[in-house]
């Protein structure tokens, strides 16, 4: 384990080392003003294997993945109902090649 504390100085070393860290299937804890998240490659079953694994968490008990475009989303599920395709539309950026 390696803590790493973001300030000015080391702010580019920093997301360097953040990005590898997520790249090569490891797992992230970040604080915020209100709780501490835990972040990781969703897509990456090693990395969501230690989220669980920390949580001492069941895995039939799914945990929530933030995405930032439709594109995201339609690369971690296999379905989009009609109401949700409004919304992500209505609030989401758009991706270059978006087609809702």
């Amino acid at each position: 384990m390696e803590y790493i504390y973001l300030n000015k100085e080391n702010e580019q070393s920093t997301i360097r080392k953040t990005i590898e860290v997520i790249k090569s299937g490891g797992v992230i804890i970040i604080p915020t003003d209100t709780v501490y998240g835990i972040a990781a490659d969703a897509q990456n079953e090693k990395a969501v294997r230690k989220i669980y694994e920390l949580k001492n968490r069941e895995f039939s008990n799914p945990c929530n993945i933030l995405v930032s475009n439709i594109d995201m989303i339609r690369n971690v599920t296999s379905q989009i109902s009609k109401k949700e395709e409004e919304i992500v539309s209505k609030h989401f950026p758009r991706s270059i090649n978006n087609n809702i």
